[in-house]
């Protein structure tokens, strides 16, 4: 059920929808990173979710240090929950 919710919900997502919810977490992005999270979340979703630190790292080298540290805190908060 939940795989389903969240195929559904990355079908719907938008590029704006990543700026919003960056700025909503007090999050600057440019352009380059707004592109790379929409394509990466779009297209590769579920290997995102079965191999998170590989996707983290390359982050890591694309993102600016606010915006990657942000990811990873919410990483941290989310993923488990995910699985429980």
């Amino acid at each position: 059920m939940k795989e389903k919710i969240i195929k559904s919900y990355i079908n719907h997502l938008t590029k704006n929808d990543i700026v919003m919810f960056a700025q909503n977490n007090n999050v600057s992005l440019n352009n380059q990173e707004i592109d790379y999270l929409y394509n990466n979340i779009k297209n590769n979703y579920e290997n995102i979710l079965n191999n998170p630190h590989y996707y983290l790292n390359q982050a890591k080298q694309v993102l600016n240090t606010k915006a990657y540290n942000k990811l990873y805190e919410l990483y941290t908060i989310y993923y488990p929950k995910l699985y429980h």
